[in-house]
């Protein structure tokens, strides 16, 4: 909730706001809350990605090809993007498409293979 004197507070590059009143700067960004930055490197958090993996994660199917499972082969995941998901356990045989070059991208550095 604001404070009475944050809600008086006039914001600069409004019409018939007075800069010098706020000093003529424009407003800094500020962090809320306590949380550490996420390391850049890192895959960061994607629900549906990982909604994707869910059954696999849970073990309720089997990936292709590993000990268990009753087929072989590999998978083929059209329109990947790199994260967390991809790196929660091994996933032999698995193959990506991205046309999208950034995602392309990221899925490469992260040691994807792409398709052709």
């Amino acid at each position: 909730m604001l404070s009475e004197h944050e809600k008086s507070v006039p914001v600069p590059g409004l019409p018939g706001v007075d800069p010098s009143v706020v000093g003529g700067a424009a407003p800094q960004a500020r962090k809320i809350g306590g949380s550490p930055d996420p390391i850049p490197c890192m895959p960061t958090a994607d629900p549906a990605l990982e909604t994707l993996f869910l059954p696999l994660s849970e073990g309720r199917l089997d990936w292709p090809g590993e000990a268990g499972a009753h087929h072989g082969g590999g998978v083929l995941f059209l329109r990947a993007r790199e994260g967390a998901a991809l790196h929660a356990r091994p996933r032999p045989g698995l193959v990506a498409e991205q046309s999208f070059r950034p995602d392309a991208e990221a899925l490469q550095r992260a040691g994807i293979e792409l398709a052709e």
